[in-house]
């Protein structure tokens, strides 16, 4: 075999490779244009079409029915849409007027916190006295009182105070008793 033979050859198959190729395509284009059209002349069946116009109007009807027995029911109830306006009208003048009363209870609370109509602006000199401590005013805990000396003795009895250490969770106070 020369090979201008075999180039022919070769050429022949790739040939007879694209034109195999070119029926499968259209093969499978075939096989799916059927299917679409199996399932149109299922979907296309006068007893389906019968079924479903039957239910969409049986659903219409229950819809119609149900709102004439919901107005039905308003009208026997007094609420008419007259009524329910009015309601919501006098409902939204009662927030406005709430509103309009929360605002001036603000103006009067800031009126008297500084004398005017201004936010009041906090003054560190006022707060602080001499020692630089905020007068009056602490920031976390607040110190135990000093104990009063007692005017009757400590019984046996009773557990020593220094025994017991500064008291923690789980360690009971000592009771004073008289």
């Amino acid at each position: 075999m020369t090979p201008e033979e075999f180039e022919r050859l070769k050429e022949a198959e790739k040939a007879h490779l694209r034109q195999l190729r070119a029926l499968k395509q259209q093969h499978r284009e075939t096989v799916r244009k059927k299917g679409v059209l199996d399932a149109l002349k299922g979907m296309i069946r006068p007893d389906l079409d019968d079924v479903h116009d039957e239910m969409v109007n049986k659903l219409t009807f229950k819809n119609i029915e149900s709102e004439a027995r919901f107005e039905v029911a308003m009208e026997e109830s007094g609420l008419t849409e007259q009524a329910l306006q009015k309601a919501a009208e006098d409902e939204a003048a009662r927030e406005e007027l709430r509103k309009a009363e929360a605002d001036s209870l603000v103006q009067q609370f800031k009126q008297e916190l500084t004398g005017s109509g201004e936010p009041a602006a906090p003054s560190r000199a006022s707060a602080t006295n001499a020692t630089g401590s905020a007068s009056g005013k602490t920031i976390g805990r607040v110190p135990a009182p000093e104990p009063e000396a007692p005017d009757t003795p400590p019984r046996a009895t009773d557990p020593p105070a220094e025994d017991l250490g500064p008291k923690s969770i789980g360690r009971p106070r000592p009771r004073a008793t008289d």
